[in-house]
């Protein structure tokens, strides 16, 4: 099969995880990186090609939402920085993760934990004041975060009195003295 078809396949969501188990074996980087960022990849797979020499498919599986967590934390320390942006950018990234990651050397990676919605706000407000403006400048724009509701809690009120009746007018004409 040519790697365009392949390629195909393993992008296509309806491909089954034996089949991308099979193609992420593959001789070809595109289609390892395609298997790597199909949702319906397997565990297993997602494992293997972790280990993968191109950074380009690490990157794919470090952005996985199913790369187990301890993966994850071993393509944090990944020496491609391509690799780290991944995990800062996956949508299953801990804030413990974000916050190490933060202090990566490369701004980039920096920004996008800046920019993921689990940052904790403490790491927040360190990277709206990174010196790489690259950073700052693209957190500093992002609004801050809706703060926390207020629930004010009323206790019931009890129901207001009845008015009291005003008392019957009478008309002078129909009173009678005797």
């Amino acid at each position: 099969m040519n790697p365009r078809t392949s390629l195909q396949i393993a992008r296509d969501p309806a491909t089954s995880a034996v089949e991308l188990a099979k193609l992420a074996l593959n001789g070809a980087w595109c289609v390892r990186r395609g298997v790597a960022g199909n949702l319906s990849t397997g565990i297993q797979a997602l494992c293997s090609l972790s280990q993968d020499e191109s950074p380009w498919v690490r990157e794919m599986v470090a952005e996985h939402p199913d790369t187990p967590p301890v993966v994850r934390a071993a393509l944090q320390a990944d020496r491609n920085s391509d690799v780290r942006t991944g995990v800062a950018r996956n949508p299953s990234s801990s804030p413990e993760s974000l916050g190490q990651l933060a202090a990566d050397n490369d701004w980039l990676v920096r920004k996008f934990v800046g920019l993921h919605p689990k940052c904790p706000p403490e790491v927040l407000d360190v990277l709206r004041k990174d010196p790489d403006a690259r950073v700052s400048d693209a957190l500093t724009l992002q609004p801050p975060p809706p703060a926390p509701a207020v629930v004010v809690v009323v206790p019931p009120q009890p129901a207001p009195a009845p008015a009291p009746t005003p008392p019957k007018r009478v008309k002078a004409e129909t009173m009678s003295l005797f």
